[in-house]
């Protein structure tokens, strides 16, 4: 269902990446359901543009420009640059203030929605991949990352457990990685961990939140996107600086 709903777009790549096991640990009729509603939003420009006018002059202040509305060709440069390791670090700051701050997140990381303009400007045109996710599923996603970040063990405990997901436990302090201070993003690292997940939720009768789906796209198209150049970030950094870029903003 998945493959057919992608064929055709920019997304179909994403399938090869997920597990088949994913489809045996999510309820069906909620995944149904989620699956329909993120399929709508791609073909929704009018909600899409809503979306964007909110975000767009908070993610501004990060230092990056959200083009949106009635696609134009001829307002983008003829030969577009790619982004440095330092704009690319802005884009890892702009994936954790979304996760964080933003009540409906734009999914659409790739490397090809991104690039320079001739006066440096960073310039972000996501396809319209968005959604808004479970209140309950969104403070334990924020709460995994708080807690692993802020070495506030007893809260990523806390989060996983929220999750249904502390069986994992192992699982995602290895994806997250020993040395914050410079990871590697990697496509390969990322099926690896998360196929492990899935296999680890069916062999302790664990189901995912549905809205893992979204969650799951949004850092597949990151990690597509900070791979490409090999270069490693500083991950705790980008996280420490979007949640206090995301205070000042409040």
């Amino acid at each position: 269902m998945l493959g057919r709903l992608l064929k055709g777009t920019e997304w179909v790549k994403a399938v090869d990446y997920l597990s088949p096991v994913f489809f045996q640990v999510v309820p069906s009729l909620p995944m149904g359901k989620r699956l329909a509603s993120l399929a709508s939003s791609y073909v929704d420009r009018k909600s899409f543009n809503t979306v964007c006018e909110a975000l767009a002059p908070k993610i501004n202040q990060i230092g990056i420009q959200l083009s949106y509305g009635i696609p134009n060709e001829q307002q983008e440069p003829s030969k577009k640059q790619n982004l440095s390791a330092d704009d690319e670090a802005k884009v890892l700051k702009l994936y954790f203030w979304q996760l964080f701050f933003a009540d409906s997140l734009i999914l659409d990381y790739r490397r090809a929605t991104f690039y320079l303009t001739d006066d440096g400007q960073i310039v972000w045109k996501p396809k319209p991949l968005f959604g808004r996710f479970d209140p309950k599923f969104a403070q334990g996603i924020k709460q995994m990352y708080q807690g692993f970040y802020t070495a506030d063990y007893p809260l990523f405990d806390q989060a996983l457990k929220d999750l249904g997901l502390f069986h994992a436990k192992d699982l995602f302090i290895a994806h997250f990685g020993a040395s914050q201070s410079s990871m590697r993003f990697e496509l390969s690292a990322f099926r690896k961990t998360f196929h492990e997940l899935f296999v680890s939720c069916k062999e302790n009768h664990s189901q995912l939140h549905p809205d893992f789906l979204a969650f799951g796209a949004g850092l597949f198209s990151l990690y597509e996107h900070l791979e490409q150049n090999a270069n490693s970030f500083d991950v705790r950094a980008a996280f420490n600086r979007a949640t206090q870029t995301g205070l000042e903003l409040l």
